[in-house]
C-alpha cells in the first residue's frame, strides 16, 4: 500500500476520528472506505443489485401502455 498525505479541515478530522473510534479501526481505514464508497457510488456491485435498484422505475407512470396492450400488439409477429 502507498502512503498519502491529505489535509483536512479541523471539523472533518474530528468526524473522521470519531468514526474510527466508533468502528474500532484506524483513521486510515475510515478514509480508505470513504474513498472507495465515493469512487463506486452509483455503480451496482452485482447484477442482482442493479436489478433491485431498477425496481419500481416505471411505477405510477400513466404514459406507458399496460402489458395486455403490449402483448396484443406483438401477437402474430
Amino acid at each position: 500500500m502507498s502512503k498519502v498525505t491529505i489535509h483536512l479541515p479541523p471539523d472533518l478530522l474530528t468526524s473522521v476520528k470519531a468514526e474510527a473510534n466508533r468502528g474500532g479501526v484506524p483513521i486510515s481505514e475510515v478514509v480508505r472506505q470513504a474513498i472507495i464508497a465515493h469512487l463506486h457510488r452509483g455503480v451496482p456491485a452485482t447484477r442482482l443489485e442493479a436489478l433491485r435498484s431498477a425496481r419500481g422505475l416505471w411505477k405510477g407512470r400513466k404514459d406507458l401502455p399496460d402489458t395486455v396492450h403490449l402483448r396484443q400488439d406483438t401477437e402474430g409477429v
